[in-house]
C-alpha cells in the first residue's frame, strides 16, 4: 500500500477554514450548506491552490459580509434531491449572523484576530 497523497481540491483547505471560522464565532450552520455554498458560489472562477489560500478566504468573508448581493441569500439546491434546498437551512437572522461575523472579521487588522 502507497503513502497517503495529499491532494488539493479549490476548495477542501477554505471549507476547513471556513468551518474554524463558524466554530471560533459560535455560528451554526450545516456543513453541507457551507461546502456547496463556496464551491458553487464563491469560489467559482478563483485561482486555487494553497498559495492562494489567504486570498481565497478573505474573498469568501468579503462575500459573506455584502449587504447587497450577499451569496447567502442565493438559492442552493442539493444535486442529489432537487427537492431539498441547502440554503433554507438557514434563517434570515441566521444569515444575518454570518453577515455581522464576517463584518467583523473583515475589519480586523490581522489573521490572528480572524482564525486564531
Amino acid at each position: 500500500m502507497s503513502g497517503l497523497i495529499f491532494t488539493y481540491s479549490p476548495s477542501n483547505e477554505e471549507i476547513k477554514l471556513l468551518k474554524i471560522w463558524r466554530e471560533l464565532n459560535q455560528l451554526e450552520f450545516s456543513s453541507i450548506y457551507l461546502e456547496y455554498l463556496l464551491i458553487t458560489n464563491l469560489l467559482i472562477k478563483r485561482p486555487f491552490g494553497l498559495d492562494n489560500l489567504a486570498s481565497n478566504f478573505w474573498h469568501i468573508l468579503l462575500e459573506l459580509s455584502k449587504d447587497a448581493g450577499n451569496p447567502l441569500f442565493s438559492r442552493i439546491i442539493d444535486p442529489a434531491n432537487s427537492n431539498n434546498i441547502f440554503s433554507d437551512l438557514l434563517t434570515v437572522n441566521e444569515k444575518n449572523q454570518i453577515i455581522m461575523k464576517a463584518k467583523n472579521s473583515i475589519r480586523q487588522t490581522d489573521w490572528s484576530r480572524i482564525v486564531w
